[in-house]
């Protein structure tokens, strides 16, 4: 979702391997390298959109990726690159095995060859499905995390409702010699629980729409129509296996030579019929257009009698599409009423956004990277975060502080040392911002009143001749140079390269939270040092004359007044 193109060229030479993976000897074998590419494939990647919408920064991601790669597990990570993939081939396959599972337990018996290659087929992909739910890590929607232990994984899948309707539908196509009729239908009947996985399908769908940028308004007319289409498929596959139902029932039920009496009117006139063809196209065309009478409240007219079944399958099929177009009303409301509450809020605020913008003539691009801001902060859910703190004590908001900037301050090395009751005391005083792609942060030679904390993205600092020095990413501070030394200006520019969030501390504040820790003073102290002497250093050998002429007005060792 947040993801964006940047135009930024880094020239900034990466010693380490960004897969961390250990690096290969000159003459490694075929297969070390093939295990060294499977292995790549499995690792969480930026490029799979769900890993930006998980997480807040690049940075964060090849945390994850150090960590899963420390741990040596072959364990799939969710958001990796076969996993993307993996679920764009599925979101396609598993439409068209939620077709053929009905269309196998509701007219198997007319479609003989083509069940067979199709069950063997979809049987193979079941197993390979269940073995990549084995081996692939979860969302832990409780913890924020990612579970990627074995034990955990299995449990979680096992236990799910999924477990048991993947297993079911592994159900083979036996010969006839080897198995009766009634039984091979009610294999076929049973291995409808895969059905479940239409919440997985839905699932997968929201992978396809990230990854190729799909507008929202599409997205709704694919769900839409795709879950229109499997209501209908599914229902006009009911009226034929309520005929083989109720076979089943009666060859439990009653006696041979009673069922052989019998049985030529227990089946349903949508299978069996004088007037109608007994090819399979024409039985499901026509079960289609009755599902399609029932669910629309359509009365039809039938000049032939049927038998008890069919009024049964009738019944069954008014009252189960009239239940799915009440319960689809009912699901569409309550989602713009509750479940869609935040995200009405945050498109009504966007509209008056978009008016505002409009009535001042705004440049095209200026809106563009002002929806982006907002799209970052609220992520489509707009809240009053300033509403919720006004009533609450001092004490409350500083440990709300705390805990919302929590991966702020576990990322900072310099929280690290300190009590949290400073921490919290800092955390008060600091302000966040957020800044687009190649947006100037700080500039170098401009005077400088606060210092920053970089709490997701990446940031690139330059030089004054325009050398690239570094990049900074989540947990790192800049611009104290200017707070420890008030004679100096910004030594370098500061530029986002991606989306980031950043916390400002002013001069004032930053006088207060330094009156009382001495040691944290001198660290900050030593690192502007250091900082200023690598930047001067690499400014020797590119500047020019004028900048030579600011560097010798600005010194760090001659200066004698501090912040």
């Amino acid at each position: 979702m947040f993801q964006v193109k940047l135009s930024h060229v880094c020239t900034i030479e990466h010693v380490a391997s960004r897969s961390f993976l250990p690096p290969l000897p000159p003459k490694a074998s075929c297969f070390a390298r093939f295990k060294r590419v499977l292995k790549k494939i499995i690792l969480i990647t930026e490029i799979n959109p769900n890993s930006m919408n998980f997480f807040r920064s690049t940075a964060e991601i090849l945390d994850e990726r150090r960590q899963q790669v420390k741990s040596g597990s072959w364990v799939i990570h969710p958001f990796s690159i076969f996993r993307l993939y993996y679920e764009i081939y599925m979101a396609i396959l598993l439409f068209f095995w939620l077709i053929y599972l009905p269309l196998d337990a509701a007219y198997g018996d007319y479609l003989a060859l083509e069940v067979l290659v199709f069950n063997w087929f979809f049987n193979t992909l079941g197993v390979i499905d269940i073995f990549v739910n084995f081996t692939t890590g979860y969302k832990s929607k409780k913890k924020e995390t990612i579970v990627m232990k074995c034990s955990s994984i299995a449990g979680n899948y096992i236990f799910s409702f999924f477990f048991v309707g993947d297993v079911l539908a592994l159900t083979p196509e036996l010969p006839k010699d080897l198995i009766n009729h009634h039984t091979d239908n009610l294999l076929d009947m049973l291995s409808l629980a895969k059905t479940v996985r239409i919440l997985t399908y839905l699932d997968y769908l929201e992978t396809v729409f990230s990854y190729f940028r799909i507008k929202t308004g599409a997205q709704t007319v694919i769900k839409m129509a795709t879950l229109a289409f499997l209501l209908i498929h599914d229902l006009a596959c009911i009226f034929p296996m309520m005929a083989t139902a109720s076979e089943i029932f009666e060859s439990f039920t009653e006696d041979e030579e009673r069922h052989q009496e019998t049985n030529h009117m227990s089946l349903n006139l949508h299978i069996r019929s004088e007037n109608l063809s007994m090819d399979f196209f024409s039985l499901y065309i026509r079960n289609l257009y009755t599902a399609c009478s029932y669910i629309l409240g359509v009365d039809i007219r039938f000049k032939y009698h049927y038998p008890w079944s069919f009024y049964i399958t009738a019944i069954l099929g008014y009252f189960i599409g009239k239940f799915l177009l009440l319960f689809a009303t009912v699901v569409i409301i309550n989602m713009l009423k509750s479940r869609n509450n935040l995200e009405i809020k945050y498109f009504a605020m966007m509209s008056q956004v978009d008016d505002y913008m409009k009535a001042k003539n705004f440049p095209i691009v200026v809106q563009k990277r002002l929806r982006e801001c907002y799209l970052y902060k609220y992520r489509e859910k707009y809240f009053k975060e300033h509403g919720v703190k006004n009533f609450i004590s001092e004490k409350l908001k500083k440990e709300i502080n705390y805990h919302t900037c929590r991966r702020l301050v576990n990322n900072v090395q310099i929280f690290q040392s300190l009590t949290r009751e400073l921490v919290e005391e800092i955390l008060h005083h600091l302000k966040p911002e957020i800044y687009l792609p190649n947006d100037i942060i700080v500039k170098a030679g401009s005077e400088g009143d606060c210092m920053y904390f970089l709490a997701s993205g990446t940031v690139s600092v330059v030089s004054p001749s325009g050398k690239e020095i570094c990049h900074l990413e989540d947990g790192d501070y800049f611009g104290e140079i200017c707070l420890l030394y008030s004679n100096l200006k910004r030594t370098a520019t500061v530029i986002a390269l991606e989306i980031s969030e950043v916390y400002k501390l002013d001069r004032k504040s930053f006088k207060k939270s330094m009156e009382n820790n001495l040691p944290l003073f001198k660290k900050l102290q030593a690192d502007a040092k250091k900082r200023y002497r690598e930047t001067r250093d690499i400014e020797r050998m590119f500047m020019t004359a004028s900048h030579r002429q600011i560097l010798e007005t600005q010194s760090i060792d001659a200066s004698e007044k501090t912040y």
